[in-house]
């Protein structure tokens, strides 16, 4: 499904200077990469990051940030997919910590 799902995003309709979060205006970077593979541990963020310099992901190029943009989103969207709200563990603490009332 998340195959699907990741060849129907269009790398060319991204914007790589977007804002990413409301309070704080982040660009597509090797910083924020980082970020994003510290918190996923994505194997393809790892690759970017490995071959950063190699790669010339930092080039102004815009198709090449674009392409960049596009990694990032869709291993976020996997991230996210991956680990939906922590559903079984909100679900165990919620029924092992509900008392009925008498």
């Amino acid at each position: 499904m998340f195959a699907d799902l990741s060849k129907k995003i269009n790398p060319t309709h991204l914007n790589p200077d977007w804002e990413i979060h409301s309070q704080s205006h982040c660009q597509v970077s090797r910083e924020y990469a980082q970020v994003i593979y510290d918190q996923t541990s994505s194997p393809r963020l790892d690759k970017v990051l490995k071959k950063w310099e190699e790669d010339k992901w930092a080039s102004a190029d815009s198709e090449n940030r674009q392409q960049l943009a596009y990694i990032i989103l869709v291993e976020l969207l996997a991230y996210q997919f991956a680990l939906p709200a922590r559903w079984l563990e909100t679900q165990d603490l919620l029924f092992t910590s509900f008392k009925a009332p008498c």
